[in-house]
């Protein structure tokens, strides 16, 4: 190989040789997805995490309303 252009071409095909199995490899096709093994745990859990975001929010709300207004005082002196 005495062409730069032949050489160049090599080096570049052989680089998207070596992406393209990596990605294949990566990606793992040939594996089927397991299915979740406790379904119903974590159902009971999202819905107990979700009632929990709700009565946080519904603290800090409260709390929102129920800070003090700022006044500002001028002392004698």
């Amino acid at each position: 190989m005495t062409s730069h252009v032949a050489r160049l071409y090599a080096l570049a095909g052989s680089l998207l040789a070596l992406f393209l199995a990596w990605l294949g490899i990566a990606a793992q096709p040939w594996q089927a997805a397991a299915p979740d093994p406790q379904p119903p745990a974590l159902a009971s859990l999202e819905r107990r995490l979700g009632e929990d975001a709700a009565l946080l929010a519904e603290l800090a709300a409260a709390q929102r309303q129920a800070s003090p207004t700022v006044r500002v005082v001028t002392l004698p002196r």
